[in-house]
């Protein structure tokens, strides 16, 4: 079975977390449950405690970010009211759904519902050419894990992930992949970092090496030969081609029947959540630019380009990426950031036009569907 792990975890997290605050007399109960129909697969999560409940009237505001329904000077527990808004938004990000049944004075019942994937036997079937294989995901934004774990998952793949390189060295260490796909920018150390650290741990356990994949929003050349020469063994692009991947590992093109999991504005409910993350993304980057801080300009600059490669969008990806390989030490690069963003925000403009103000509701995009692009070479 695969579920995103990191995701699960903060979700669990969370709402234990919520229980233990709010539970002094009693217990909490943690309920897993795998649900098997014919046509999907669905994971119940429950955490349920004999607390202090919740009154009906307040139960709608318990996902609403800095929501306090208790009291605090009849009980004072702290926190900023964010837990259970992080656990709506990342259920709804992975497809799934959160309920809530309380009756105050007696408890309350938190139950997660999530799609999941069955991974394949050993033996395989047709159409998972992936089956029996593991692989490790190294990739620090959410939503870009989920779609390319849906799409590794899709080929049978046993696929765990990492949201950052000391998450990746542990995986590693502890039960490693044959296939690591990571991305370059990543909020502890980049992958370029990371992976000279994975082959020295290779060495130092005398392990077969992995095969190390960068998955990445940058098409540069530099960036192309900065990944030969920290020990990689290929480039792929955002979004993930599976028939290249596939390619690389010796097993031909993707199965009939079995599609790269890109958004598209008319068929993934995730586009619209990638539309926000543009959102979201751009401001960062405004905010960056008025305090004249180039890291997190830099950094959020990739992750736009990231995104932009998931909805099907190089060209606009490519000026990001551009943005990303800037200094930022001389005052001419600054004029440049000016220069770039001008093109980047009418365009971005209308590829957003239609996206609420948070991509947890409202209605389907109407923005314009993905660019069409072929994926070069792995080493050219």
């Amino acid at each position: 079975m695969w579920v995103d792990a990191d995701a699960l975890r903060q979700v669990l997290n969370n709402l234990l977390g919520n229980a233990l605050k709010f539970t002094d007399r009693g217990g909490i109960e943690i309920l897993l449950e795998l649900r098997l129909e014919p046509e999907r697969a669905t994971l119940l999560l429950g955490v349920h405690d004999t607390g202090i409940g919740i009154a009906l009237d307040q139960q709608h505001a318990v996902f609403k970010p800095f929501a306090q329904v208790h009291d605090a000077h009849t009980h004072p527990t702290g926190g900023s009211g964010l837990g259970l808004a992080i656990c709506n938004d990342l259920v709804k990000a992975l497809g799934g759904q959160v309920s809530l049944c309380s009756v105050p004075g007696q408890g309350s019942s938190f139950e997660v519902l999530l799609p999941v994937v069955i991974e394949a036997p050993d033996s395989g079937p047709v159409g998972q050419p992936l089956a029996g294989r593991s692989l490790l995901l190294v990739e620090d934004h959410a939503m870009n894990r989920t779609v390319v774990s849906r799409q590794l998952a899709a080929l049978g793949a046993s696929v765990s992930t990492a949201a950052d390189a000391a998450a990746a060295l542990q995986v590693q260490a502890s039960e490693p992949c044959g296939v690591v796909l990571l991305d370059c920018v990543l909020g502890d150390i980049n992958g370029y970092d990371l992976a000279r650290l994975l082959r020295r741990q290779e060495l130092e356990q005398q392990r077969l090496p992995a095969m190390l994949i960068a998955l990445s929003a940058n098409d540069a050349p530099a960036h192309v030969q900065r990944c030969r020469d920290c020990g990689m063994d290929a480039v792929l692009y955002k979004p993930l081609d599976t028939r290249q991947l596939l390619s690389l590992l010796g097993l031909g093109s993707s199965p009939t029947g079995v599609a790269d999991a890109s958004p598209t504005a008319s068929d993934d409910p995730m586009w619209l959540h990638y539309l926000q993350a543009v959102l979201e993304e751009q401001q960062a980057i405004n905010d960056a630019l008025r305090a004249h801080d180039g890291k997190p300009l830099r950094h959020h600059a990739h992750r736009l380009a990231g995104v932009l490669r998931m909805l099907g969008q190089p060209s606009l990806a490519g000026i990001a990426s551009d943005l990303h390989e800037l200094d930022l030490e001389e005052p001419a690069d600054w004029l440049e950031v000016e220069r770039l963003l001008g093109y980047l925000r009418p365009a971005l403009a209308l590829l957003t036009r239609s996206c609420p103000t948070s991509a947890a509701t409202g209605s389907a995009a109407t923005a314009h569907g993905p660019e069409t692009r072929s994926v070069p070479d792995p080493w050219t």
